[in-house]
């Protein structure tokens, strides 16, 4: 809960109780500025709870954003042991696979 919604909340309360007023005296201004006050506090309560909201919205999505980085990261270092120990287990393989892709490479990046 923030500051916007206890505000809000008050004001709202505030202006239920001038309305109340404004009725028990007879005093139409009273009860008019009553009524703003309640939709004023009413107004600023929900954008209070609109900004909660989107708070624990980007708090949610930053978590989920950081489960998948270290997924992510997981994986690259899972692919990099794999590509590790089959460079142990076939070098000749490997090296063949490395020319390959630096010649295409080459090709590509030189290619106009």
């Amino acid at each position: 809960m923030n500051e916007d919604i206890l505000s809000g909340t008050a004001s709202n309360l505030g202006g239920k109780v001038e309305q109340a007023a404004g009725s028990m005296t007879g005093d139409a201004k009273l009860q008019g500025q009553g009524k703003i006050d309640e939709v004023k506090g009413q107004v600023q309560a929900g954008f209070g709870r609109a900004k909660d909201n989107l708070r624990s919205t980007i708090d949610t999505l930053s978590d989920q954003a950081r489960t998948a980085a270290s997924g992510v990261q997981t994986q690259a270092g899972n692919a990099g042991e794999s590509i590790g120990a089959m460079v142990k287990e076939q070098p000749i393989a490997a090296l063949l696979t490395a020319t390959a892709v630096g010649y295409l490479l080459a090709f590509l990046i030189h290619r106009r």
